[in-house]
């Protein structure tokens, strides 16, 4: 049986620019069983937590016939395709390539949802919007779409939470990048999917200790990680983002290559509750982060409503 696999994976490897690259190795991986009639059973076991787009394509079939497969899983493991032979007298040949990135493209974002800022009730912090792709900053980088991000400027360290409920994909240090002054820094990222198919990034390179996993369930309020104050004394830096997977159409010769010519992450700016009101967020302005029933339960059934009313009745 011949069998060739050329697994070609996109990925999110820079903090600031979410870009679609290629790598050899990725998170869903393919095996095959056969039964005592020839049918073979292609299946997949994903390694990681959240939603991947994946595609899977045949690019040499014998005696049997498949589209390939295509479209979204989440689930950790699971059938993707059975191929049944045409002459059950002989054998089925066979080889695929596949492509893949997190994410479930073109999601209904639901435009309702509030945000609460990422800080406990109480705390007053400065916020800057940064919509300019800086070349210095992020050379060999092609800008996404409607690309922003909200740097959050604290005096003193403190605890980063969740400011919306949803599941917690990734916890990792991402590559380096060079900030404003030059220097490199190495961000901590804490990267949550929302039930809508959208994604907060919660990156700082002052995040020394984490209180959550990949699989964690998150609620508005919830402990991510600590920001710790630096030996020199600065001002402590969050950088927020949320995006979701933007996908084109693919053509029949392309079909089963995700690139940045057919893929890409639209990135939106999200309404908070502040101490100033239900709003965007405005450059150089300080907020005050408030938490209220209305952000917790807004994604919340009656049962977990109830759930978490007896779990704070104290």
């Amino acid at each position: 049986m011949e069998n060739r696999f050329r697994i070609i994976v996109v990925a999110f490897l820079s903090i600031f620019c979410t870009c679609l690259l290629f790598s050899q190795q990725g998170p869903i991986k393919i095996s095959y069983d056969k039964n005592k009639s020839g049918s073979v059973f292609i299946k997949y076991r994903k390694s990681k937590p959240g939603s991947y787009f994946f595609i899977l394509t045949f690019d040499h079939l014998h005696n049997t016939y498949s589209s390939g497969y295509k479209g979204v899983i989440k689930d950790p493991f699971g059938k993707l395709v059975t191929l049944k032979p045409e002459d059950r007298y002989k054998g089925i040949n066979f080889s695929y390539k596949t492509s893949s990135t997190r994410g479930i493209p073109n999601p209904s974002v639901d435009s309702s949802i509030i945000y609460s800022l990422p800080f406990r009730p109480g705390l007053n912090v400065g916020v800057e919007v940064i919509e300019d792709f800086e070349e210095k900053t992020y050379k060999d980088k092609i800008q996404p779409k409607d690309w922003q991000i909200l740097h959050f400027k604290l005096p003193d360290g403190d605890t980063v939470v969740a400011s919306r409920k949803g599941m917690v994909v990734a916890v990792e240090n991402q590559n380096n990048y060079n900030d404003r002054s030059g220097s490199s820094v190495e961000p901590r990222d804490i990267l949550v999917e929302h039930e809508d198919g959208t994604f907060a990034s919660y990156a700082s390179n002052a995040i020394t200790h984490t209180f959550v996993e990949p699989g964690d369930k998150v609620f508005p309020g919830t402990p991510l990680g600590l920001l710790e104050n630096s030996e020199e004394g600065d001002p402590i830096d969050l950088y927020f983002k949320t995006y979701y997977l933007i996908l084109k159409s693919l053509d029949d010769k392309n079909e089963s290559i995700l690139s940045n010519t057919n893929a890409e992450y639209q990135y939106f700016s999200p309404t908070f509750q502040t101490s100033k009101g239900t709003m965007k967020l405005e450059n150089n302005q300080e907020y005050g982060a408030e938490m209220s029933n209305i952000i917790i339960f807004q994604e919340l059934s009656k049962r977990d409503q109830r759930k978490w009313m007896k779990e704070h009745a104290n």
